[in-house]
């Protein structure tokens, strides 16, 4: 993932040759020699030096750098409470190897800083700003701020963070309330009273990945809807621990917590506030001292799966337990040492994940993981439905062996003369607003199917139903053109073309091997993006 990103890091690094230059030979707030004065004089693009072995340069009023300059160090810019490096140039300025004690950098709207090597106590870029802070792994900083938020990425702005370390003692590591912000292998610690990352705005070009995370507060704050935490890629996740508060909070609708190391933080490793809803998947949570995932109210509550037992056998781990409500769902197993404390466990070794569905609240699972395990561990489990909201830990049950011939199976002996059969299906990708060309196939789950049958119709005055070819043709919006999908328990209608942007009716039915068709179709709304 990162190809695109350090390769656009790299191209921060090839700034315009400069066409002016200047020493610095005071360290007085302003006067002949200073620093104020060659920022003042210049006319960029420049760049302005330090004399070797000259003392910290006071800074007792705010100082604008509003021309392209390149302010290469070493040196240090001693600021006291009133003073502020403010940058409005529109052409690309650069701070290398600068520390600055004492006052905060803003980059205003509009402006571009990059900033290297340096040491800094606080930096804020505004809304409309860009830049980055770092770039690669030899040009990181440090961002160590006293009070507030350590680093701010204002709305819009477009900027990369990376390969820094970055520190707060009250608040917010990095506050990112920009929707293309990339924020990427740094180091991060939070206030008491903040988080190591706090996600105010988010979006599909968001990146949040690579990080190691903690501090004094909760290690990773989301609070707008859409925001996603990681990825699926080998190295795409975040390690957070050591959080006196709880790993993740999830306070916006729709999160995507995926890929992550959640381990040893003080509270819950992942809590889903009121507001929240989260999938979770491919993660690690394990050692944390609330519960592994608590969703709602505080301490073990709300549906989840009751997990019954975890025998290996070959093939793999069978699974049997219940479901909390009727559809089809995304189980993710777990593998611990031992049991959490509270009877509901967390997830230190993931398993895998496999679908099912039910007919009715209660309905039995039986599912075949093909993974290693070692008896004397405990299994756990969490459901992701149609809904896309992961549930809580299930109970844990101790892993043990296949009890052989004359035990219990792995499953009853089939259907036999005279079965009632009730076809039902469920559709589970896409069900949220999503960008049209991430749209690469329709998915779901099915009970009592020998087969799947599935629909697309595209919404509007005119209304155009997908074809077996992959083209949209007008048809009555009533009228949907069925396609075979392809599998059972979990299917899929792979397209052959990318859907264009619009409102969608997706419909799918499950077909039974005696022929009869699920009565009411499943079916959901769903808006693609540009």
């Amino acid at each position: 993932m990162h190809g695109r990103i350090l390769g656009a890091a790299i191209v921060l690094l090839a700034l315009p040759a400069s066409a002016q230059a200047a020493e610095v030979t005071s360290p007085a707030n302003e006067g002949a020699g200073s620093l104020r004065e060659a920022v003042d004089a210049a006319v960029g693009p420049g760049t302005i030096t330090f004399q070797a072995g000259l003392g910290p340069i006071a800074l007792t009023d705010p100082l604008t750098v509003d021309q392209a300059l390149n302010l290469n160090g070493p040196a240090t810019i001693a600021m006291t409470d009133d003073a502020t490096l403010r940058v409005t140039s529109v052409g690309r300025s650069k701070l290398d190897q600068i520390t600055i004690t004492g006052g905060a950098v803003r980059v205003e709207t509009g402006a571009d800083l990059l900033v290297q090597r340096s040491s800094l106590a606080a930096i804020a870029f505004l809304d409309g700003s860009a830049g980055a802070l770092g770039g690669l792994e030899d040009f990181g900083n440090t961002v160590v701020a006293t009070g507030d938020d350590a680093v701010t990425v204002g709305d819009d702005a477009d900027v990369i963070v990376s390969h820094n370390t970055i520190v707060s003692a009250t608040d917010n590591a990095v506050l990112v309330k920009s929707h293309q912000a990339q924020v990427f292998l740094n180091t991060l610690q939070g206030g008491s009273t903040g988080a190591g990352l706090a996600m105010a705005s988010c979006d599909d070009a968001q990146v949040m990945t690579q990080n190691v995370i903690g501090g004094d507060g909760d290690g990773v704050a989301i609070d707008a809807a859409g925001c996603q935490l990681g990825g699926t890629g080998e190295d795409d996740g975040n390690t957070i621990t050591g959080a006196s508060g709880a790993g993740v909070v999830v306070r916006g609708a729709g999160a995507q917590v995926l890929g992550n190391v959640i381990t040893d933080n003080g509270g819950d490793g992942v809590r889903i506030e009121a507001a929240g809803t989260a999938r979770l998947r491919q993660n690690t949570i394990a050692d944390n001292g609330g519960l592994g995932i608590d969703s709602g109210p505080d301490g073990p509550s709300g549906p989840r799966a009751t997990l019954t037992s975890a025998v290996r056998e070959e093939g793999g781990l069978r699974l049997r337990g219940t479901a909390p409500a009727a559809g089809g769902f995304n189980l993710e197993a777990f593998a611990s040492p031992a049991c959490d404390p509270s009877g509901f466990g967390e997830g230190a070794r993931n398993l895998g994940l496999v679908s099912f569905a039910v007919l009715a609240p209660g309905g039995a699972f039986d599912v075949l993981l093909p993974a290693d395990t070692d008896v004397g561990t405990v299994a756990t489990v969490t459901l992701t439905g149609a809904d896309q909201a992961t549930t809580e830990f299930s109970g844990c049950a101790a892993i043990t062996d296949d009890p052989g011939p004359g035990g219990p199976g792995p499953g009853g002996p089939g259907p036999g003369p005279g079965t009632t059969y009730t076809p039902q299906s469920s559709i589970t990708s896409p069900i949220r607003p999503r960008r049209a060309r991430r749209v690469k196939a329709i998915k779901g789950a099915a009970v009592d199917a020998e087969r799947v049958q599935v629909a697309v119709t595209r919404k509007g005055a005119r209304c155009k139903a997908l074809t077996k070819g992959g083209k949209l043709k007008r048809r009555a919006c009533g009228r949907p053109r069925w396609l075979a999908a392809t599998g059972t328990s979990t299917w899929k209608l792979k397209l052959k073309r990318r859907l264009p942007p619009g409102r969608y009716m997706i419909r799918s039915r499950a077909i039974a091997p005696d022929g009869s068709v699920e009565r009411t179709p499943a079916r959901v709304k769903v808006r693609l993006r540009t």
